[in-house]
């Protein structure tokens, strides 16, 4: 039924990058079916470091951890086709990456950010019961914002109670106020202030657009430039949801990144490519990087794959702490380099190699079989 496209990178960006994220994966999966999926887009996260979602999958729930899927694109990739971006996340061709490679048999997709939560009216179960009472349209929502304090009072592995608490906590502190867009006599496709955190429409709307501009490689009015074609596209309409659906946001602000980077931020042209657009399609054939063969994953299997180092562990200790081999105070170094054993340096020498671009060639010069043996081991 449902496709959420979110995106990010392991860098911390942000106040508790770690926990919000999980918060959000966890509260968004009570909101989903079994046939729901997530789709997360790790961009340009360094090689040496796993992506964010495998960062942190020990914190999610069992359902967030079965509909989330991973893209990683990786900082090669990113250099290739940056311009003369500034930015270290293309946020354009992120959302691209998840829109093209999104389950074909879901009807809707839903373009937001892996700190929005969504908080459905006790009428509905799940998003899919709600949209399939609704027409195709195209859909924005306002966001309420949770202060940092808040939100980061509450364990991230309680999405239910987290979800209603805080929707308790906007009502009797009066601050669920929709921020609606000034001059809404002039322009009917923005609703609402903050439209990336909520835009909803079929897939189908999404390709016929070719998706998000990705020629808009600086920073802002992307979502902007989406609800604008959106709306075109749409029959000059745009929806909202209103009384069925709050959409909340985890605030990040304390940590100062844009208080600290906004004297130099260069945007992109809001008055070219969001007030005189006139063209609905956007981008190449190809976009998305359609052309390219991403890495991508469930991350349920991948942690299910991460017990294969502790099964079979046929020892039994009591407790004991035996060495693996009695000391040898008279040993060399040097003999000790030249006289490994092959499955013990294996261990770790196959960690170093994971971190290898998947079309990487490893070529073994040695003489001890053994060694390629345990290197090529899965």
């Amino acid at each position: 039924m449902l496709s959420v496209i979110t995106y990010g990178r392991n860098d911390n960006y942000g106040f508790n990058l770690h926990k919000r994220t999980a918060f959000g994966f966890n509260c968004l999966a009570e909101a989903l079916t079994d046939e729901d999926e997530i789709l997360f887009v790790d961009y340009n996260t360094p090689r040496h470091l796993p992506t964010l979602p495998e960062f942190i999958w020990d914190t999610l729930t069992p359902k967030a951890l079965s509909l989330l899927k991973v893209i990683r694109i990786s900082p090669e990739i990113h250099e290739q086709i940056k311009r003369d971006s500034p930015l270290k996340i293309l946020e354009n061709v992120a959302r691209n990456a998840a829109i093209v490679r999104s389950n074909r048999l879901n009807h809707w997709v839903l373009s937001t950010n892996p700190d929005v939560l969504l908080v459905l009216a006790s009428g509905w179960p799940n998003m899919a019961a709600l949209l399939r009472s609704q027409p195709d349209s195209f859909y924005e929502m306002p966001r309420f914002d949770i202060p940092e304090s808040v939100w980061s009072a509450l364990p991230r592995g309680e999405p239910r109670n987290n979800l209603h608490v805080l929707r308790d906590w906007l009502v009797h502190n009066k601050a669920a106020i929709a921020e609606t867009v000034p001059d809404y006599r002039f322009q009917k496709f923005l609703l609402f202030d903050a439209p990336g955190d909520f835009q909803l429409a079929p897939r189908e709307y999404f390709f016929r657009l070719r998706g998000f501009d990705e020629s808009m490689n600086r920073y802002l009015h992307s979502d902007s430039n989406l609800a604008k074609r959106m709306w075109l596209l749409n029959g000059e309409r745009t929806d909202h949801l209103l009384g069925h659906l709050w959409i909340l946001h985890q605030d990040h602000y304390l940590s100062g990144e844009w208080a600290n980077n906004v004297g130099t931020i260069v945007h992109n042209d809001y008055h070219g490519k969001v007030r005189l657009q006139t063209q609905i399609e956007a981008n190449d054939s190809d976009w998305g990087l359609q052309g390219l063969s991403l890495p991508m994953f469930s991350l349920g299997q991948r942690a299910e794959t991460g017990s294969r180092f502790f099964s079979p562990l046929n020892v039994s200790v009591n407790g004991g702490l035996p060495l693996s081999r009695e000391v040898d105070w008279g040993l060399q170094p040097l003999y000790r380099l030249c006289h490994y054993e092959p499955e013990v340096v294996a261990l770790y020498v196959r960690e170093l190699l994971l971190i290898l671009p998947p079309e990487s060639v490893i070529c073994y010069l040695g003489e001890n079989s053994e060694t390629l043996r345990q290197l090529t081991r899965r």
